[in-house]
Protein backbone atom coordinates (compact mmCIF):
# COMPACT_ATOMS: atom_id res chain seq x y z
CA UNK A 1 0.00 0.00 0.00
CA UNK A 2 2.80 2.38 0.94
CA UNK A 3 4.64 1.51 -2.30
CA UNK A 4 1.68 2.46 -4.53
CA UNK A 5 1.27 5.70 -2.58
CA UNK A 6 4.90 6.65 -3.22
CA UNK A 7 4.69 5.81 -6.93
CA UNK A 8 1.44 7.73 -7.17
CA UNK A 9 3.11 10.71 -5.55
CA UNK A 10 5.96 10.62 -8.11
CA UNK A 11 3.45 10.52 -10.97
CA UNK A 12 1.70 13.56 -9.52
CA UNK A 13 4.91 15.62 -9.59
CA UNK A 14 5.14 18.16 -12.42
CA UNK A 15 7.18 17.00 -15.44
CA UNK A 16 9.89 19.61 -14.83
CA UNK A 17 10.37 18.46 -11.24
CA UNK A 18 10.62 14.82 -12.33
CA UNK A 19 13.23 15.81 -14.96
CA UNK A 20 15.43 17.58 -12.41
CA UNK A 21 15.16 14.67 -9.96
CA UNK A 22 16.37 12.25 -12.65
CA UNK A 23 19.14 14.66 -13.69
CA UNK A 24 20.32 15.05 -10.09
CA UNK A 25 20.42 11.27 -9.54
CA UNK A 26 22.42 10.73 -12.76
CA UNK A 27 24.86 13.48 -11.82
CA UNK A 28 25.44 12.00 -8.35
CA UNK A 29 26.03 8.52 -9.83
CA UNK A 30 28.57 9.85 -12.35
CA UNK A 31 30.44 11.82 -9.70
CA UNK A 32 30.57 8.84 -7.37
CA UNK A 33 32.09 6.59 -10.05
CA UNK A 34 34.61 9.10 -11.41
CA UNK A 35 38.22 8.40 -10.42
CA UNK A 36 40.38 11.37 -9.37
CA UNK A 37 43.39 12.25 -11.52
CA UNK A 38 46.78 11.34 -10.09
CA UNK A 39 48.11 14.29 -8.09
CA UNK A 40 51.39 14.45 -10.01
CA UNK A 41 49.71 14.51 -13.42
CA UNK A 42 50.22 17.80 -15.23
CA UNK A 43 47.83 18.31 -18.14
CA UNK A 44 48.19 22.08 -18.27
CA UNK A 45 50.54 22.01 -21.26
CA UNK A 46 48.53 19.81 -23.61
CA UNK A 47 46.99 22.64 -25.63
CA UNK A 48 50.37 24.36 -26.06
CA UNK A 49 51.96 21.04 -27.04
CA UNK A 50 49.26 20.41 -29.65
CA UNK A 51 49.80 23.94 -31.00
CA UNK A 52 53.59 23.46 -31.15
CA UNK A 53 53.29 20.15 -33.03
CA UNK A 54 50.84 21.77 -35.45
CA UNK A 55 53.31 24.62 -36.12
CA UNK A 56 56.10 22.11 -36.80
CA UNK A 57 53.80 20.24 -39.17
CA UNK A 58 53.08 23.49 -41.04
CA UNK A 59 56.81 24.28 -41.20
CA UNK A 60 57.52 20.83 -42.66
CA UNK A 61 55.08 21.47 -45.51
CA UNK A 62 56.06 25.08 -46.19
CA UNK A 63 58.39 26.09 -49.06
CA UNK A 64 59.14 29.58 -47.70
CA UNK A 65 62.41 29.55 -45.67
CA UNK A 66 61.50 32.68 -43.71
CA UNK A 67 58.06 31.24 -42.90
CA UNK A 68 59.61 27.93 -41.84
CA UNK A 69 62.00 29.67 -39.44
CA UNK A 70 59.19 31.73 -37.95
CA UNK A 71 56.97 28.68 -37.44
CA UNK A 72 59.80 26.67 -35.88
CA UNK A 73 60.74 29.53 -33.52
CA UNK A 74 57.12 29.78 -32.36
CA UNK A 75 57.04 26.03 -31.80
CA UNK A 76 60.32 26.07 -29.85
CA UNK A 77 58.98 28.81 -27.54
CA UNK A 78 55.88 26.73 -26.77
CA UNK A 79 57.84 23.50 -26.31
CA UNK A 80 60.33 25.23 -24.02
CA UNK A 81 57.46 26.04 -21.66
CA UNK A 82 55.69 22.67 -21.97
CA UNK A 83 58.91 20.71 -21.40
CA UNK A 84 60.67 23.04 -19.01
CA UNK A 85 63.16 21.04 -16.89
CA UNK A 86 61.44 19.57 -13.85
CA UNK A 87 57.96 19.29 -15.39
CA UNK A 88 56.22 16.01 -14.56
CA UNK A 89 53.89 13.85 -16.63
CA UNK A 90 52.21 10.64 -15.56
CA UNK A 91 51.87 7.54 -17.70
CA UNK A 92 48.69 5.70 -16.74
CA UNK A 93 46.51 2.90 -18.08
CA UNK A 94 44.53 5.47 -20.10
CA UNK A 95 47.72 7.06 -21.47
CA UNK A 96 50.55 4.54 -21.13
CA UNK A 97 54.22 4.94 -21.90
CA UNK A 98 54.93 2.72 -24.90
CA UNK A 99 58.24 1.41 -26.19
CA UNK A 100 58.65 2.25 -29.87
CA UNK A 101 59.68 -0.25 -32.52
CA UNK A 102 63.20 0.02 -33.94
CA UNK A 103 64.39 2.50 -31.34
CA UNK A 104 65.11 2.78 -27.64
CA UNK A 105 62.66 5.69 -27.51
CA UNK A 106 59.33 5.86 -25.71
CA UNK A 107 56.16 7.82 -26.25
CA UNK A 108 52.91 8.50 -24.45
CA UNK A 109 50.22 6.82 -26.52
CA UNK A 110 47.52 9.49 -26.17
CA UNK A 111 47.09 12.75 -28.10
CA UNK A 112 48.78 15.07 -28.64
CA UNK A 113 52.04 13.22 -27.94
CA UNK A 114 51.53 10.89 -30.90
CA UNK A 115 51.27 13.79 -33.37
CA UNK A 116 49.27 13.69 -36.62
CA UNK A 117 51.19 12.16 -39.52
CA UNK A 118 48.61 13.26 -42.10
CA UNK A 119 49.34 16.88 -41.21
CA UNK A 120 53.08 16.30 -41.00
CA UNK A 121 53.15 16.73 -37.23
CA UNK A 122 56.04 15.11 -35.37
CA UNK A 123 55.74 12.46 -32.68
CA UNK A 124 57.06 13.20 -29.19
CA UNK A 125 59.75 10.68 -28.23
CA UNK A 126 61.05 10.49 -24.68
CA UNK A 127 64.67 9.52 -24.09
CA UNK A 128 66.36 8.78 -20.77
CA UNK A 129 69.94 8.34 -19.67
CA UNK A 130 71.62 6.25 -16.98
CA UNK A 131 74.91 6.80 -15.21
CA UNK A 132 76.46 4.16 -17.49
CA UNK A 133 74.79 5.23 -20.75
CA UNK A 134 73.84 8.79 -21.60
CA UNK A 135 74.36 11.45 -24.24
CA UNK A 136 76.84 14.26 -23.62
CA UNK A 137 74.89 17.19 -22.22
CA UNK A 138 72.45 15.06 -20.23
CA UNK A 139 71.97 16.41 -16.68
CA UNK A 140 73.65 14.12 -14.15
CA UNK A 141 70.91 14.61 -11.56
CA UNK A 142 68.36 13.28 -14.04
CA UNK A 143 69.78 9.81 -14.59
CA UNK A 144 67.23 7.01 -14.57
CA UNK A 145 68.00 4.08 -12.27
CA UNK A 146 69.52 0.90 -13.66
CA UNK A 147 66.48 -1.06 -12.43
CA UNK A 148 64.11 1.08 -14.50
CA UNK A 149 66.40 0.92 -17.54
CA UNK A 150 66.67 -2.89 -17.35
CA UNK A 151 62.87 -3.19 -17.27
CA UNK A 152 62.63 -1.29 -20.54
CA UNK A 153 65.58 -3.07 -22.13
CA UNK A 154 63.85 -6.42 -21.66
CA UNK A 155 60.49 -5.21 -22.98
CA UNK A 156 59.23 -5.88 -26.50
CA UNK A 157 58.26 -2.99 -28.82
CA UNK A 158 54.72 -1.93 -28.02
CA UNK A 159 55.02 -2.86 -24.34
CA UNK A 160 53.07 -0.44 -22.14
CA UNK A 161 54.14 1.02 -18.81
CA UNK A 162 52.82 3.28 -16.09
CA UNK A 163 55.19 5.64 -14.33
CA UNK A 164 56.35 9.21 -13.88
CA UNK A 165 58.32 11.21 -16.44
CA UNK A 166 60.28 14.26 -15.29
CA UNK A 167 61.83 16.46 -17.95
CA UNK A 168 65.60 16.86 -17.74
CA UNK A 169 67.80 19.72 -18.81
CA UNK A 170 69.95 19.04 -21.88
CA UNK A 171 72.92 21.23 -22.74
CA UNK A 172 72.91 20.84 -26.51
CA UNK A 173 69.24 20.96 -27.45
CA UNK A 174 67.02 23.24 -29.50
CA UNK A 175 65.27 23.98 -26.22
CA UNK A 176 66.17 23.46 -22.56
CA UNK A 177 65.22 19.77 -22.60
CA UNK A 178 64.60 18.71 -26.19
CA UNK A 179 65.92 18.31 -29.72
CA UNK A 180 64.00 18.75 -32.98
CA UNK A 181 64.76 15.79 -35.23
CA UNK A 182 63.77 16.78 -38.75
CA UNK A 183 64.85 13.56 -40.41
CA UNK A 184 62.76 11.39 -38.07
CA UNK A 185 60.04 14.06 -37.77
CA UNK A 186 60.18 13.84 -34.00
CA UNK A 187 60.61 15.98 -30.92
CA UNK A 188 63.12 14.18 -28.69
CA UNK A 189 62.52 15.06 -25.04
CA UNK A 190 65.03 14.10 -22.35
CA UNK A 191 63.56 12.73 -19.13
CA UNK A 192 64.12 10.85 -15.92
CA UNK A 193 61.85 7.84 -15.33
CA UNK A 194 60.59 6.79 -11.92
CA UNK A 195 57.94 4.43 -10.53
CA UNK A 196 57.96 2.37 -13.72
CA UNK A 197 55.51 -0.56 -13.77
CA UNK A 198 54.30 -2.73 -16.69
CA UNK A 199 50.63 -2.50 -17.69
CA UNK A 200 49.24 -5.94 -18.40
Amino acid sequence: MARSSRSGFVRLLPATVRFFLVFALCFLCCCASRQPLPQNTDFSGREDLARALSLLGQARQNDCPICVEKLRNQAVDLLSAVFAPGRRFSATASCPLVRLSGTAGLTLSCPPFSGNLERGEPIVIFSFGTREEHLAGFAEESYTSRQEADQLAGAAPGAAFAGTLETSSFAYGDGPSFLLQDRENAVLVFIRLTDLAPIR
